[in-house]
């Protein structure tokens, strides 16, 4: 992995246009650009509040006023939407920049958009939130906003070496943002500290008092998930994940590994039922007029949930919520936080998939506020971490804990935002 740049001052708008300037036409993290003396300005004019003059990227799925949408694809396009999504306008409102829309997959699902990783520009960037991870990796934007409906943000955080946050379902609106599965759509951000994740979460939560609760590490209480029967990891991370455990079982109140067993791959299957019901019915109009120029990804999906029946979805619903109701009895028995892996493996090499997002579905499905630590690397160089997944609407509590591992001598952070290549 490339060392990270040593200033890590604030960006600004115009540092930002100066690196994407060097970079865009090798990374492709964009869609669209902002005209830079239009977010001069803006930055100038920024109003007061936690995220004043920041410059963020937006993923190509939200409604924006001042920037067109594509949704990731080649056959929709709209110069601007009537209003910003809630996330967007609430960003705005904490004096954030908006200066581009980063590229999604197409229709936020798996077909990969023209982003390229930027430790490596044979390997994906991960998806669907492609370009927002990219950019921040590469030092284009400070932070920059994406959405998971399976893998979307701890994924490509994890493969382009920055940090993650999925909050937990609810606590962040949607209005605005193109939807896929009701259920599971959530939305979320990229940055390259967790400090600023933790600005983010109060611009986005409107929070007045941005204080983090705090806890001795002496009384942690952490589960452990590394292996899942059926599902393979790679030596790296498992190696990774082994020494992240020793490390911290070292310093924690109490730790315990999980066995991962069939329980885990139930909560993958229902994740994939619920995602292909819903999306089947949300893109009904999509499908119907430009089903020919879709990707046979996305018609698959699509054509897999039409043939999924209303009783069989409402099961997958109703085993959803029971597995909510029993958390406290298997991933959450006697801990505060879980750690588990947050991909397979690094970055997958080539550019026509995003990578497996399997060490993710459940924790979607689950509504389960989910953080990425980029910590390691892997064979290849490449950036790899490990994702700290916390109780439902227990996000500050897990922001903690990641920030306090991340200060940690044994846990220091290798983000790449503004790496000089």
């Amino acid at each position: 992995m490339k060392s990270h740049q040593s200033d890590t001052s604030p960006l600004t708008s115009a540092r930002c246009y100066e690196r994407i300037a060097k970079r865009e036409e090798t990374v492709g993290a964009f869609q669209y650009l902002k005209p830079e003396p239009q977010a001069l300005t803006e930055q100038d004019q920024a109003p007061d509040g936690c995220l004043k003059g920041m410059p963020i990227g937006i993923k190509d799925i939200y409604d924006t006023i001042d920037m067109p949408t594509r949704w990731g694809t080649t056959y929709l396009h709209a110069p601007r939407s009537l209003t910003d999504a809630s996330l967007v306008a609430a960003l705005r409102q904490a004096g954030a920049i908006p200066i581009g829309k980063t590229i999604s997959t197409e229709m936020a699902y798996f077909t990969p958009g023209k982003t390229r990783n930027p430790h490596d520009l044979m390997r994906t960037p991960g998806g669907s939130s492609s370009g927002s991870a990219a950019a921040v990796a590469d030092g284009m934007v400070q932070a920059a906003i994406g959405s998971q409906t399976a893998g979307s943000i701890i994924r490509p955080a994890s493969f382009c070496g920055v940090v993650g946050f999925k909050p937990s379902a609810g606590i962040v609106p949607t209005a605005g943002v193109m939807a896929f599965s009701k259920t599971l759509d959530t939305v979320g951000w990229f940055t390259s500290s967790v400090d600023d994740s933790i600005r983010l979460f109060n611009a986005a939560t409107q929070r007045h008092d941005t204080s983090v609760p705090s806890c001795p590490i002496s009384e942690w209480r952490i589960n452990w998930l590394i292996d899942i029967e059926g599902i393979s990891l790679n030596g790296d991370v498992r190696s990774l994940m082994t020494e992240s455990h020793r490390r911290l079982d070292d310093m924690a109140g109490k730790t315990q590994v999980l066995a991962g067993g069939t329980d885990f791959q139930e909560l993958v299957d229902c994740q994939k039922a619920i995602m292909a019901y819903e999306a089947s019915r949300t893109l009904v109009h999509e499908f119907e007029r430009y089903r020919e120029e879709m990707s046979q990804e996305l018609v698959e999906i699509i054509l897999q949930g039409r043939a999924i029946d209303l009783p069989d979805y409402l099961d997958a619903i109703a085993y959803r919520n029971h597995s909510i109701e029993q958390l406290e009895n298997t991933f959450f028995a006697d801990a505060d936080v879980l750690i588990a892996p947050s991909t397979i493996g690094e970055a997958t090499a080539g550019l026509s998939t995003t990578g497996d997002p399997v060490y993710c579905r459940p924790w979607t499905l689950l509504g389960l506020p989910c953080l990425h630590l980029p910590i390691g690397q892997g064979d290849h160089g490449m950036p790899i971490g490990i994702q700290l997944i916390g109780r439902p609407g227990k996000d500050l509590s897990l922001l903690s804990i990641g920030k306090t591992i991340a200060q940690l001598d044994e846990f220091t952070l290798t983000c790449s935002g503004g790496v000089l290549f």
